[in-house]
């Protein structure tokens, strides 16, 4: 208020008498081009050559002109600092101790990823190598050997090991999110918690990095919260966002009673949201069959000697699994580390089973799993086994939509070598093989998909179901076409269908609309 009174009393002279200061320069400068007599008072300026000395004075005072015009700006900038409060010290503090967290927020989740990216290439994989190779030594040992006790109980811990380094790496940062984004790592989210949780997303875009983080691991604490202390039989987490911010809104039907000034766990979920400068207040089965694409693959005699191409960027799990693939009759034709040298393996050997990693070179995204879906669409009935580090519900939903003939199966169950073998040869005879992780996962989720979608929106999804247009259903619900769209955003959010190039996601709404109905 003080700024604006100021301003409005001392402006309009200062700026008066500038303009008159810049006037009378400009005509001092002109003065020899000028016709007749100017006056100024009691001076009169003639135009012509008598008027060259005004000029000439009137160039060297230009430099004064500017050096006044810098003071003028500067004084207006130190009273506007000083009125606003800008120049207060505490203030100043204030902002460069919010500036530091927010880089060391930054370079904590740095050093996150690091540690992921660490552990996941190298103990994860070790230790993966140990207990195949631990495995197959049991195999070898005969039953009544005095090291057969001790050699079973060493291969027992080393598989729960790798359960316990996975849930650890997945807890520092879940690769889902950096692979696939908030909404997918937030229903997974959702998939593992005791308390059934009903996901809601609406992003326009994918946010920052790191909003991302924040809200996950914000969701991911307050519904551990939630099962832990509120008594809640369901909880609901919405998540809304238009690429520059997210809004996340987490509600149970528990006691209640959380009050950040008890120091409960909300306190915690404020600190790590305005660290990011924000704020926070209180056994499915399907058969399909690619019409068009390339030629059908035989089906392969299971008891055969299969010929193999091995994908796996580990070198020493890689040598495990040919290892294992030798002793069990099959014949590992090609061994690769990459996707792109898969799919071309691929055209050269013409294998009878893919094993691939999802995991791969250059990316470490879903290379893997993106080539496995290009070579079934180019050789319909290829037989697929994908092996990921973690349960991601979404690559298995993508392989299987492929058809018949595929696997999807953690990398702990390869030290299970004679259950890993069998999934296998079941893939081979055409069938379907699943890891029961994410059968239990798939099996948790509520039994009505619609259950998230709100009364326009299933109007909607039925109007999309009769086949009608944007411009119908708009003109059928008396709305414009922009909020159908809206509507239909939240429904493919809803369901769960994140874009991709091989599935359209109005299509599979309308199948799961009719499968809830059938």
């Amino acid at each position: 208020m003080l700024y604006t009174v100021l301003l409005a009393l001392l402006a309009p002279p200062v700026f008066l008498a500038a303009s008159l200061w810049v006037s009378v320069e400009a005509l001092m400068v002109a003065s020899p081009f000028g016709i007749g007599t100017w006056e100024f008072g009691n001076w009169q300026v003639h135009g012509g050559a008598h008027s060259i000395p005004l000029s000439v004075l009137g160039v060297l005072l230009a430099p004064v002109t500017l050096y006044l015009a810098g003071i003028l700006a500067a004084g207006h900038a130190m009273l506007a600092r000083r009125l606003l409060g800008a120049g207060d010290p505490l203030r100043d503090q204030l902002s460069d101790v919010a500036q530091s967290r927010a880089r060391l927020a930054d370079a904590f989740d740095a050093e996150r990823r690091r540690i992921e990216r660490d552990l996941h290439d190298g103990a994860q994989h070790r230790l993966t190598s140990l207990t195949l190779h631990l495995g197959m030594a049991r195999l070898d040992l005969p039953e009544d050997s005095p090291a057969a006790g001790p050699l079973g109980q060493a291969h027992t811990q080393a598989k729960e090991l790798m359960v316990v380094l996975r849930d650890l790496v997945h807890g520092i940062r879940p690769q889902v999110l950096t692979d696939l984004g908030l909404p997918a790592a937030l229903r997974e989210l959702a998939a593992t918690s005791p308390v059934p949780v009903t996901v809601e997303t609406d992003i326009v875009a994918r946010p920052p990095e790191g909003i991302e983080t924040t809200a996950y691991f914000v969701a991911a604490e307050a519904l551990t919260n939630i099962a832990k202390h509120a008594r809640a039989t369901a909880a609901r987490v919405r998540v809304t966002g238009d690429g520059t911010r997210v809004d996340l809104e987490i509600q149970d039907n528990g006691r209640g009673g959380a009050d950040p000034a008890a120091g409960t766990g909300l306190t915690g979920l404020a600190d790590r949201v305005a660290a990011a400068g924000a704020a926070a207040a209180g056994q499915p089965g399907r058969r399909a069959h690619a019409a068009a694409g390339g030629a059908a693959v035989p089906a392969v005699n299971a008891s055969a000697a299969a010929r193999v191409v091995l994908a796996e960027d580990g070198v020493l799990l890689r040598e495990g699994l040919i290892g294992v693939l030798g002793r069990f009759g099959f014949t590992v034709v090609d061994a690769v580390g990459d996707a792109e040298h898969l799919i071309a393996s691929v055209g050269v050997h013409q294998p009878d089973l893919v094993v691939t990693d999802i995991k791969m070179p250059p990316g470490f995204h879903d290379e893997g799993l993106r080539a496995a879906v290009e070579l079934r669409r180019n050789r319909p009935g290829l037989p697929v086994v994908v092996l990921s580090q973690y349960v991601q519900e979404e690559y298995a939903s993508d392989l299987i939509g492929t058809g018949d003939g595929v696997g999807y199966l953690l990398k702990d169950r390869v030290a299970d070598i004679e259950d890993f073998v069998a999934a296998l040869r079941t893939v081979l005879a055409g069938g379907t093989v699943v890891d029961p992780e994410v059968v239990r996962r798939l099996l948790h989720r509520p039994r009505d998909p619609l259950a998230g979608l709100s009364p326009r929106e299933r109007e909607v999804l039925g109007l999309i179901a009769e086949g009608r247009s944007n411009s119908s259903i708009a003109a059928a619900l008396f709305v414009s076409e922009t909020a159908v769209g809206k509507h239909i955003g939240n429904i493919l959010g809803k369901l769960g269908l994140p874009p991709t190039d091989d599935t359209n996601r109005r299509v599979m709404a309308v199948l799961t609309y009719l499968g809830a109905r059938s």
